[in-house]
């Protein structure tokens, strides 16, 4: 059972004092000890509204772009629009897939007609997003032997519409022609990267596996600024993406100790901290703190979700709590219109008020399962796409769920093990496989 909860959960162990720092980063920002916002006293129960629910969704919004993980930089796609019976139109493959020393971590991207994806030896690979055919593909990993390829290779990939910024667990930062893959300029850490970059108002905002931000140039990689975080030594596989919006002038990351942090994105200030651990209940996967899952800023909140039971909305400008609901997830919420969906740790997929924290509704995903057999199934997504809640079982299974009323309505068994959730763009949904082939629906 161990095994299985390890394997679940996708857990990395790591030691602070292997972490070892770059040349290139030696100018950093030492934290101001501010007050640590607690959120805990504030939580609702878990109820569902009673009575008959339709909730209100926002118009469908064609989209050519799924720039980086989350989708855009504050990690808010509303509805996008689809078509109602998906069809598999094509299928590649983009390199090395997941193996028991490596997992595949990187989300696709897609920019206008093409889209971008990085295999586990870091390997960029582009295609035609109408046809599947392949137009490029670059090798990213470094020639250099004392290099150890023992997992995190490829981290995740962002853009700006000309450039691919792609990231690798060794410490690479690379940035390649969107068009043919030349290698722009490329900058080694020699630090373990966590999670794929956010790319916002001409930087590249980046988080390493021991709790650093780093800020660059997206026109040459040189450094902007750099935070320093306290560290965890354990910590989930992969990690939450930041988020920034150019309108609230902010930066919102979250870490594996717990805490989110927001800086100014002008001029790099630390702004405030808040904590999202739960003290109150043990969690089911090792009691772990970590925030993977990536925060949202929409309009005046941020909106961010622990692996301990904690999902907050805060005040942007404060950081203090708004409301708090006793929710787990490693899953992004997504945001569509005056609600959040949620995918937990405890297979369900919940709806809730966006301003009150209010559960709308509640619906067991897993409920064809046994106990037994759910132990072996994580859940990813969800996404909205015309409508409809997209959601990801790792067995393949892909669940399309109304996000009127929170009923699933059909599935698709796409007979693959389905690493993360999809990503969606010029009315194509984009699923990888672990064996890092896409698979496009439309």
């Amino acid at each position: 059972m161990l095994l299985k909860t390890l394997k679940k959960t996708g857990l990395i162990f790591c030691c602070a004092t292997l972490m070892c720092s770059c040349s290139i980063f030696d100018s950093q920002k030492d934290l101001p000890v501010g007050k640590r916002i607690s959120i805990i006293e504030k939580s609702q129960p878990l109820n569902a509204k009673a009575g008959n629910l339709n909730i209100e969704i926002p118009s469908m919004s064609f989209s050519n772009n799924w720039s980086q993980t989350g989708g855009n930089s504050v990690h808010i796609m509303q509805n996008l629009s689809g078509n109602n019976n998906m069809k598999k139109v094509w299928e590649a493959n983009f390199g090395k897939g997941e193996n028991k020393r490596n997992l595949l971590l990187a989300q696709p991207i897609i920019i206008g007609d093409y889209v971008y994806a990085q295999d586990v030896e870091a390997t960029v690979s582009a295609f035609e997003i109408a046809s599947g055919k392949k137009v490029w593909k670059t090798k990213i990993k470094p020639e250099n032997k004392n290099i150890s390829d023992n997992g995190l290779n490829g981290v995740g990939l962002a853009s700006d519409g000309q450039s691919i910024f792609a990231l690798t667990g060794f410490g690479s930062i690379v940035s390649l022609d969107k068009l043919n893959g030349q290698q722009l300029w490329r900058i080694e850490t020699k630090t373990p990267l966590r999670t794929a970059p956010t790319v916002c108002n001409n930087k590249l905002i980046i988080q390493t596996l021991d709790n650093k931000l780093i800020i660059l140039s997206t026109k040459d990689g040189s450094q902007i600024n750099k935070y320093d975080i306290s560290s965890e030594d354990t910590v989930l596989a992969g990690g939450a993406t930041p988020a920034c919006s150019v309108e609230n002038d902010i930066i919102v990351a979250g870490f594996s100790n717990g805490y989110i942090e927001s800086f100014n994105l002008s001029i790099g200030y630390p702004l405030w901290t808040a904590s999202i651990i739960n003290n109150k209940r043990g969690n089911s996967s090792t009691n772990i703190n970590a925030i993977k899952a990536s925060p949202i800023i929409d309009e005046e909140l941020v909106y961010a979700i622990g692996n301990n039971d904690m999902l907050v909305a805060l005040d942007y400008r404060s950081g203090e709590t708004v409301w708090s609901q006793e929710i787990g997830s490693t899953n992004t919420p997504w945001l569509a219109g005056n609600y959040l969906y949620v995918v937990t740790n405890n297979n369900e997929l919940i709806a809730l008020d966006k301003y009150t924290g209010e559960v709308m509704f509640n619906t067991f995903i897993l409920q064809d399962y046994t106990l037994e057999e759910r132990t072996d199934i994580y859940l990813s997504g969800p996404i909205m796409v015309n409508n409809k809640l997209l959601i990801t079982s790792s067995n393949g299974v892909v669940y399309i769920v109304s996000a009127s009323n929170g009923i699933i309505e059909h599935t698709i068994d796409t007979k693959n093990n389905l690493p993360y959730a999809p990503i969606s763009a010029n009315d194509t949904v984009i699923f990888v496989n672990s064996d890092a082939d896409i698979i496009a629906y439309r």
